[in-house]
């Protein structure tokens, strides 16, 4: 049987498109797992009100802001969490982050000597598999074991386990050494096997687990290579039901295709209770964790973070991270703010136009769709004094950020005319969508975006006419409502 890696639908055989959803190249081939023929007998579950059931989940606070908004105010005790992102992003860092975040105090002294009893991270050795079907042999466990004896005294410090199928225990080590991370209550261990690991876990207590990848276990029930789509379906599937039975909270790392999309079969963002995407630039230093589904929190949350050489570090106040203020007295920049997430985050628009040398003019963006840019123009040229036809545009959001929400619009419109008239906006603060027909529209999160640019002292708005915005008593700062396009030659 094939089975569509995007929208989970099934085929009796393989097709170039999707029949379904229809995407291209999808369809990737599945292993069918035999049931057995013996008749199950059922077991009678108790049934609860779902009123009188109620009963309170004491979240756990990471030493992470961020993180911990981006979830829900805390980790949640027996959540599935799919964390993913683009290689080289920082999918392992933050894992291993997490960890320690999480697990019991920091140590004075990093010692991860891996001969060494006493080190920092307790490193759980496995041997590998032999035989072609679990044997369930038992596992050496360096110091987790003594701590299963104690596991019913009170006041233990938590406990995480790290557990790796792509690096072996030096490089783990070496990751930790660089990050700064010296806290001894984090165990490792490497395993490939889905039998070894859950065997292990099994007599481990660590309230959480990071599997460092999911795309490289495999199950020996499983006749399919390791991250095929059966595979990483039934993986998955065990760790859920371990981590419902047991009440600890799993972190799968996965990979992303090469579109950009999560890997894996689509019902794998169905099985677990949260999905983390890290994205980013590698050029910048900037992190974005959101979160595209959230059982246990909201999803229009995320979290900044700033890659350091100590790892990800929280943006608790981002507010002028994102632009230049040296910019302001410069021609084609301006200013706005975008929402990502529930977060209002001011944004600086560069443009640049100059008179074309061919006949046809380029137009090029990076940060924005080039449609969006293609149509401005054209409303811009139609409905204003600024005529682009003769003009090469070249548009740019600072600092990386990619952008495709209509609230920046007049912002983008207002760096082109800058840049073509060749004055600076200073620090005014453009906020709204602009429609074919040239009219300026309101847009959402409006009030949160201009209570923001009075917060970080920005004296001059512009915004849609009819708004509704209100401004606090007592404010310095100047509204300036324009309806239609043709009047913001007149501002800039």
């Amino acid at each position: 049987m094939f089975r569509c890696r995007e929208c989970g639908a099934t085929s009796q055989k393989w097709q170039g498109k999707c029949p379904a959803c229809g995407e291209w190249s999808t369809l990737e081939e599945e292993v069918i797992l035999s049931k057995s023929k013996k008749q199950a007998s059922g077991k009678t579950q108790e049934v609860f009100q779902i009123l009188a059931s109620r009963e309170s989940i004491t979240k756990v606070q990471l030493r992470s802001n961020e993180l911990n908004t981006v979830l829900g105010d805390g980790l949640t005790p027996g959540s599935l969490i799919l964390l993913s992102g683009e290689p080289g992003i920082g999918k392992s860092t933050l894992a291993l982050q997490i960890a320690d975040w999480y697990a019991g105090e920091t140590s004075e002294k990093l010692n991860l000597g891996v001969q060494d009893s006493a080190s920092s991270l307790t490193v759980v050795p496995t041997t590998p598999h032999s035989g072609a079907h679990l044997s369930h042999k038992s596992l050496r466990f360096g110091e987790v074991s003594d701590f299963v004896e104690n596991s019913n005294q009170k006041n233990i410090p938590r406990t995480a386990t790290y557990v790796s199928a792509e690096e072996n225990i030096h490089q783990i080590s070496d990751r930790a050494h660089r990050l700064g991370i010296a806290n001894e209550h984090i165990r490792i261990f490497t395993a490939h096997t889905l039998e070894d690991i859950i065997e292990t876990l099994e007599r481990d207590t660590s309230g959480l687990v990071v599997i460092d990848s999911v795309s490289m276990i495999s199950s020996l029930d499983v006749s399919s290579q390791s991250g095929s789509i059966t595979q990483i379906r039934y993986v998955t599937e065990v760790f859920m039901e371990f981590s419902k039975r047991t009440g600890r909270s799993i972190i799968l790392i996965g990979h992303v295709t090469k579109e950009g999309t999560i890997s894996g079969p689509k019902i794998l963002e169905h099985l677990v209770d949260t999905v983390l995407f890290l994205e980013g630039s590698k050029y910048e230093d900037y992190r974005i964790l959101r979160a595209l589904k959230n059982r246990f929190g909201p999803t229009d949350e995320i979290g900044l973070f700033r890659m350091a050489e100590n790892g990800l570090v929280d943006i608790a106040n981002p507010g002028l991270e994102f632009i230049d203020q040296e910019n302001e007295h410069l021609s084609g920049s301006a200013l706005g703010i975008t929402l990502e997430g529930n977060r209002p985050i001011v944004i600086e628009i560069e443009a640049l136009s100059t008179y074309t040398k061919f006949g046809y003019p380029k137009r090029s963006a990076r940060g924005i769709p080039n449609g969006k840019i293609d149509l401005l123009i054209a409303v811009l040229s139609k409905w204003s004094d600024t005529k682009l036809e003769s003009y090469d545009v070249y548009v740019n959001v600072a600092r990386g950020l990619s952008i495709s929400e209509p609230g920046i619009d007049l912002a983008t419109v207002a760096a082109i005319i800058s840049s073509k008239n060749n004055k600076p906006l200073g620090r005014k603060v453009f906020l709204g969508e602009i429609s074919l027909t040239g009219i300026v529209k309101n847009i959402f999160g409006l009030q949160k975006r201009v209570d923001e640019a009075v917060k970080l002292g920005f004296t001059e708005i512009i915004l849609p006419k009819n708004s509704g915005v209100k401004i606090k008593k007592g404010a310095s700062v100047q509204l300036m409502e324009v309806g239609h396009i043709g009047e913001i030659s007149k501002l800039v």
